[in-house]
């Protein structure tokens, strides 16, 4: 599998579906859409369905072990793509991260727990003891020898460091004399950059060119290779023409590990087993011990020369015959899907003109196509590979065969799409300058520039908008994302970088909705909001001016869609901008931000969210958020305000404290957590009405119980002389009624007016029964 962010967020998605039993709706309707369009969903769309996914799960804990070997130096950044989709999981996922100390402050993960590990000189013991063990069947001199000398000079020398430890191993397990080994544990280095140095010096000079060419192609492969594909790439060589051919250059695996002197290892723990350099620090040494234009070469070399194998230029469309090809010729997939990466990071003359070779070769192109899983492979024309990969020079002469190429593509695309996405200046300008038109839509309806914003490709977006006049608005046309924007595109991707310049443009519009789609409705600020994007949020409502009350198609705002994901500074940013928008109910769920908040556990949002921008802070009709809350019978968030200081005796225009609003509504467990913060149980409206009052006109018999057994007051009579056991009464509600008289009210008390409706409990019972 290639380090990229797709092939990353569909292995997450992989993993959490397998988890279930069946399918979910979301996945099956992903499936069902994108089968209806035949193209596979964008990394976007597979991040939101995996954050419902995880919705699915009250935790979800995902483990990455050794991050820092991860490789960070190939073209595609595979660990920058992988934490772009880590930082992109909903924040009910939990991470657990190990990684070298050194490079903690590259993963950019904002404020975790860290806890340093060293081994301790027991544990350090240990494992020298197994690892010396384990070559004492291949060495008799070492089988011999005192390993409590051994072990204690080499841990005197590692201090600390397992690596170390390891190479000074596979050091002394090389020596075969007595003398020999005592002269090794005499000459141990104490840092790894001359312990690899002292590791080559031990390879045979025989042995050395084999050797050299398994660590560069360990150090500079774009991905872990499993040990038939180092196999493969080492059987190739310029007599080489064929899978027949390639066999008898190959090389068995107990060779490739026994000629690089420890210093390459097999991974028995992945899927498929991959092999591998000692340690990440092995391959910084060894970027500095070969030269990079020189491995690049090399390695492009081998690759354009596998996938010009006699065995690929017989074109096959049977599915089932091209994936046994793929298993027959080991390589053909990394080649096909790197070689270009490989030549654009050399500019070698050779290699020019193979990659030219292969790409004039119909049955060799198809090949490539094929082993790439490109869905189009009758119109997937050479040039559109060349500007995939930014190989000027090469795009450069097939244009100059053939003019017409431009508009050659795969599945709608042409070359010019291909370059935008991948952010190649170089190939744009040598495109656009030969007439292409800048604005050309793909089959799909994406223009160019919205592929290069997506991608946060800078270079590309200025060179579309200031060099060749293209419209900052031009808007989508794909049926997912109708309307979408190259602003809309580049904020839920949070390139704030294009942001900024798209923002910089005069005519840009910010509020601009995307029109159909299940996005349908959002703005740009919406979209970032809901990633989590707080850079490009702060660019939107500072510089854009953005209006962040505006609602999607459901009715949420940004607001709400941040408060959703849990994005404690993204809704901070919003609610300085748009207080209302942090109260409104959207459309289709009937729910507040809050309410996504809490349903979530995002207890930081809902803190901000109760608390902004002050806890007591009154509404037009002077209430506040616990008084809402009450009536809501939202018992976790009356719980949490409360615990935040929340007034519970604050009133509004009509003196109606949240305890009367609890009450009304019959919220008992409500009501007994406000009269545990010392709410006033007796507390009256304008009208001098209680809680017991309303809570007895709505019979509430529970509420009712609860505050007369907290001691409210039975008989007091309101405004009207009315009490509570005449509301009751007038209601009909026997079982209040039952409930008061055990309190021995008094059924004859006379309200202070004359009217129908306010007779004594006994009358108003009746005459209300008998109407």
């Amino acid at each position: 599998m290639g380090f990229t962010p797709y092939n990353i967020t569909t292995n997450l998605l992989k993993q959490l579906v397998q988890q279930r039993s069946g399918l979910s709706d979301q996945v099956r309707k992903m499936y069902e859409d994108f089968k209806h369009l035949n193209s596979p969903p964008s990394t976007p769309e597979l991040l939101r369905v995996i954050d419902q996914e995880s919705k699915r799960f009250a935790k979800v804990r995902l483990v990455v072990d050794g991050l820092d070997e991860c490789p960070a130096h190939v073209s595609n950044n595979a660990r920058a793509a992988f934490l772009h989709v880590i930082r992109s999981l909903s924040p009910n996922t939990s991470l657990l991260i190990t990684s070298r100390a050194s490079d903690y402050d590259q993963h950019d993960l904002g404020d975790v727990a860290e806890l340093r590990y060293a081994p301790t000189d027991e544990d350090m013991h240990r494992y020298l003891r197994v690892q010396l063990q384990n070559h004492c069947a291949f060495n008799e001199v070492l089988a011999r020898a005192n390993h409590d000398t051994v072990v204690q000079a080499i841990a005197l020398q590692a201090k600390g460091m397992l690596l170390l430890a390891r190479l000074h191993v596979n050091s002394v397990a090389a020596q075969h004399t007595l003398a020999d080994l005592q002269l090794a544990l005499t000459t141990l280095e104490d840092d790894t950059r001359h312990t690899y140095q002292k590791a080559m010096q031990r390879i045979s000079t025989g042995d050395k060119p084999l050797a050299e060419r398994v660590l560069m192609w360990l150090t500079f492969a774009m991905r872990p290779l499993t040990m038939e594909e180092l196999r493969s790439a080492l059987s190739v060589n310029e007599n080489v023409t064929s899978r027949q051919t390639a066999v008898d250059y190959m090389h068995s695996e107990k060779r490739l590990l026994d000629v690089c002197a420890g210093l390459v290892v097999v991974d028995h723990q992945t899927e498929p087993i991959n092999v591998h350099l000692i340690h990440p620090t092995a391959r910084a040494f060894f970027e500095i011990y070969f030269d990079n234009e020189r491995a690049h070469k090399s390695l492009g070399m081998t690759c354009l020369r596998y996938l010009q194998f006699e065995d690929l230029r017989t074109e096959i469309y049977d599915r089932a015959r091209i994936l046994q090809r793929l298993v027959e010729l080991p390589l053909l997939r990394y080649a096909a899907l790197n070689w270009g990466h490989h030549a654009h990071l050399t500019q070698d003359k050779e290699v020019v003109d193979m990659s030219i070779a292969l790409l004039n070769d119909k049955g060799s192109l198809t090949s490539v196509v094929q082993a790439m899983d490109l869905s189009d492979h009758d119109s997937v024309s050479g040039l559109y590979i060349a500007a995939h990969f930014g190989l000027v020079t090469v795009a450069g002469q097939l244009l100059l065969h053939n003019p017409k190429a431009t508009e050659e593509g795969m599945d709608g695309e042409t070359p010019l799409h291909a370059a935008s996405r991948e952010g190649h200046v170089n190939i744009l300008t040598t495109l656009l300058s030969g007439g292409t038109n800048p604005d050309q839509l793909s089959g799909d309806g994406r223009t160019p520039v919205s592929l290069a914003a997506e991608s946060g490709h800078l270079d590309a977006v200025r060179r579309f908008i200031g060099s060749y006049g293209v419209d900052p608005n031009s808007k989508s046309t794909t049926p997912f994302h109708k309307g979408r924007t190259p602003l809309s595109w580049a904020s839920g991707n949070g390139h704030h970088a294009v942001v900024e310049y798209l923002l910089a443009q005069d005519n840009t519009q910010v509020d601009a909705p995307i029109s159909y789609g299940p996005f349908m409705g959002r703005t740009a600020l919406m979209l970032a909001a809901h990633d989590g994007h707080d850079k490009v949020v702060e660019l939107l409502l500072g510089k854009g001016q953005a209006v962040a009350g505006i609602v999607d198609g459901d009715g949420m705002s940004a607001i709400a869609l941040a408060a959703q994901q849990g994005y404690a500074k993204v809704v901070e940013l919003l609610l300085n901008a748009e207080t209302a928008a942090a109260h409104k109910r959207d459309a289709v769920y009937n729910r507040r931000p809050v309410d996504w908040a809490s349903s979530q556990n995002h207890e930081a949002v809902v803190r901000l969210l109760l608390m902004h921008p002050s806890l007591d802070s009154k509404d037009a009709e002077q209430r506040t958020m616990l008084s809402w809350e009450a009536q809501y019978g939202n018992l976790d968030l009356v719980q949490r305000l409360l615990d935040y200081g929340a007034d519970p005796n604050s009133g509004d225009e009509e003196k109606w404290t949240p305890l009367t609003y609890a009450s009304k509504f019959g919220h008992t467990q409500v009501v007994e957590l406000l009269l545990q913060a010392n709410a006033n149980i007796d507390a009256q409206s304008i009208d001098r009405r209680s809680a017991l009052s309303f809570a007895s006109e709505m019979s509430h018999h529970e509420t009712v119980r609860s505050l007369l057994m907290d001691g409210a007051k039975p008989d007091e009579p309101d405004r009207f002389g009315r009490t509570p056991l005449s509301y009751a009464a007038g209601s009909g509600s026997i079982v209040v009624v039952e409930i008061l008289l055990r309190y021995e009210v008094d059924v004859n008390l006379r309200p202070n007016t004359t009217s129908w409706s306010t007779q004594p409990p006994i009358m108003k019972g009746y005459f209300d029964t008998r109407r």
